[in-house]
């Protein structure tokens, strides 16, 4: 270990990501702090830690209360503080929450950034996310860093609040020479505790999911994500955007391997848009009949049936970044997956 002459501050500490990174950093000699709300619990950190194999870095962590729309909870996150990783992002594909994700994540955002001006810092990382490219009309195009953003019905209220939000970075870059770089990962593969984000494919695989849809994106291994972000924070790239992306797969493909690794049987029937539709309006009958949330959603159809490809060229010739084989990291966090669930059978 190091002797904590780099000091890290991390936003979204307790989500998978920001779990990783505090991890990697710990191992690279970061002294880090980490924002988290004050009632979260860290239960899903510490576990997190201990299946990845050490868990005795947990207690290195320094935790600071607060919530991105404050901004006393930044400055003071930020004192002293030589890096800057903004993770912290709400993601949700529900018309209900569209106000709040824009909210959480376009103005904490712009408070991170005015907090970053005022403390003086070596360098942010602003994570983004392919969602916030451009889509081409052209389906069959390969999206890159230099894909303009286009006004359209098929972007999702997520998409444009990481747009809106990159956007604020690039004019801080611009107008007051802010040193920061950004990073626009794709559907991060990573095991976690509960059934949140793409997490969620291997609590779906373990039940044994019959379904697949014909939807094509780039997937990445969340500890990939992390180690690029440190990377290029360690280097002297400014002012510059890169897609973290492994490659492109079918979500048959990535079900398949998951479903591989688990045991299970692979999904075996196609989720055509015209039986998503019919299970959207009985999903919508559904919950307001019981008062609860929808499952599915107009957004959540589009990304499962839609085509996308991604470069990650920029990335492997800035950093000679070599990537995680999709399946292979399939595997580990499958492997990781079972650890979980071991843990939460012994806890409860």
């Amino acid at each position: 270990m190091g002797n904590f002459a780099k000091i890290a501050a991390v936003t979204g500490g307790t989500g998978i990501l920001g779990s990783r990174l505090i991890y990697d950093l710990l191992d690279r000699g970061y002294k880090v702090r980490a924002l988290k709300r004050k009632n979260s619990s860290l239960e899903r950190v510490h576990t997190l830690f201990k299946v990845w194999g050490n868990d005795n870095r947990f207690s290195m962590i320094e935790w600071f209360d607060g919530d991105i729309l404050e901004e006393k909870s930044i400055e003071n996150l930020l004192l002293g503080v030589d890096y800057f990783f903004h993770c912290a992002a709400m993601v949700s594909f529900l018309p209900s929450e569209r106000e709040k994700m824009i909210e959480t994540n376009v103005n904490g955002t712009k408070i991170a950034l005015k907090a970053s001006l005022n403390a003086k810092l070596k360098k942010l990382c602003y994570v983004s996310s392919i969602a916030a490219l451009g889509r081409e009309q052209d389906k069959n195009k390969i999206i890159n860093e230099d894909t303009k953003w286009q006004e359209s019905k098929s972007n999702s209220a997520y998409s444009k609040s990481k747009y809106l939000a990159e956007q604020e970075v690039w004019d801080k870059i611009k107008k007051f020479g802010l040193n920061a770089v950004i990073v626009n990962p794709s559907v991060i593969i990573a095991a976690a505790p509960d059934n949140k984000s793409s997490a969620k494919f291997f609590f779906t695989a373990e039940k044994g999911n019959p379904f697949f849809t014909d939807g094509i994106n780039g997937f990445v291994d969340v500890r990939d994500v992390s180690k690029a972000m440190i990377e290029l924070c360690e280097s002297h790239i400014n002012g510059e955007r890169f897609i973290l992306n492994e490659g492109n797969y079918s979500y048959r493909k990535i079900f398949e391997l998951i479903a591989k690794y688990l045991g299970k049987n692979p999904p075996y029937i196609r989720l055509t848009p015209f039986l998503l539709n019919l299970l959207f309006v009985a999903d919508k009958i559904r919950s307001s009949l019981i008062g609860s949330q929808p499952i599915l959603s107009r957004e959540i159809i589009k990304t499962a049936t839609s085509k996308y490809f991604y470069s990650n060229e920029k990335i492997e010739k800035h950093l000679d970044f070599k990537f995680i084989p999709i399946e292979i990291a399939i595997k580990e966090h499958s492997e990781f997956f079972q650890k979980i669930r071991r843990i939460h059978r012994e806890n409860f």
